[in-house]
């Protein structure tokens, strides 16, 4: 964190509540933390455990074509 900080970034102590996207959509552009924005460049998540609770923030990611799998239906 020392070399982090040293080169400009700044540690901030609270709660996240949300990922905020860039106007474009297609990326992170900062955070909610304690209900104010907070701007960044990259946004890392890092719950370990409790990272599950990130994806009611972010898009589903897209799928690979190569998983689906289609069936015909039966005829009942």
């Amino acid at each position: 964190m020392d070399a982090a900080q040293a080169r400009g970034a700044e540690l901030r102590h609270g709660r996240v509540t949300g990922v905020a996207r860039r106007a474009t959509g297609s990326a992170a552009g900062g955070g909610e933390v304690d209900g104010e924005l907070v701007r960044a460049d990259a946004v890392v998540i890092a719950l370990g455990p409790w990272s599950l609770l990130a994806a009611e923030w972010l898009p589903p990611p897209p799928l690979d074509p190569s998983e689906l799998r289609m069936e015909p239906r039966s005829a009942s």
